[in-house]
């Protein structure tokens, strides 16, 4: 991430241009880009208008119901209104598209250490498993399989929302304790053989297990 940040200018310019890469076809308001990048509006706003310049996204106005005085008993003209939202979204006939695709989309998002490493203080972490979009392999159930003890719920969720800013989209995932995972391996789980009889890569094993069913 930090070398397409300094080859774009920055980090924060990379995650945006992600985020729409990889939900083409969807509109984003400022608040959501901001949100979903984690960078704040100022910034998402020099961020869209300089890549609306270059033509990569396309702005429009959305009708949006007016919710301001739902709930009031007092009568307003406002009320049932609606009310036009900026958005942008890509651009699917942008010059470039297929570059940058291939450059942002198209590449390895994080090593295996990488993921480790940031998962590290979530819990007894045992196994990490990582497919779907870190292998661009689209057609995956899950992105990351993980397996521990002790997990923390919400270091996990923050952990796991760090990575999706960065890279442009909601990642699917799965959590399951040492035991459980036994028992779903021993009774072959359709939620574990569809991760493990699938291409993916195995960032950290502690369990002690062979991978995959005979």
């Amino acid at each position: 991430m930090k070398t397409l940040g300094k080859i774009f200018g920055s980090e924060g310019r990379v995650r945006i241009m992600r985020l729409f890469l990889f939900n083409s076809g969807r509109n984003f308001d400022l608040a959501l880009v901001a949100k979903r990048s984690n960078v704040d509006k100022s910034f998402a706003r020099r961020e869209v208008d300089a890549l609306e310049e270059i033509h990569l996204l396309t702005k429009k106005f959305l009708q949006k119901p007016n919710k301001e005085f739902i709930g009031k008993k007092k009568k307003n003209r406002s009320a049932g209104k609606k009310r036009k939202l900026l958005c942008w979204t890509l651009n699917p006939r942008f010059s470039y598209l297929n570059e940058l695709q291939s450059l942002l989309v198209n590449t390895t998002l994080f090593s295996e250490d990488e993921i480790v490493r940031r998962l590290a203080g979530t819990g007894k972490i045992r196994l990490i498993i990582m497919a779907g979009v870190f292998i661009q392999n689209w057609d995956s159930r899950v992105d990351l399989f993980i397996i521990g003890d002790k997990i923390n719920k919400k270091k996990l969720t923050s952990a796991i929302r760090r990575m999706e800013s960065e890279i442009g989209r909601e990642l699917q995932y799965a959590c399951l304790d040492t035991q459980d995972f036994k028992y779903r391996m021993s009774i072959y789980d359709k939620l574990v053989r569809d991760v493990l009889d699938y291409p993916h890569k195995v960032a950290l094993d502690r369990v002690g297990v062979k991978l995959g069913f005979d």
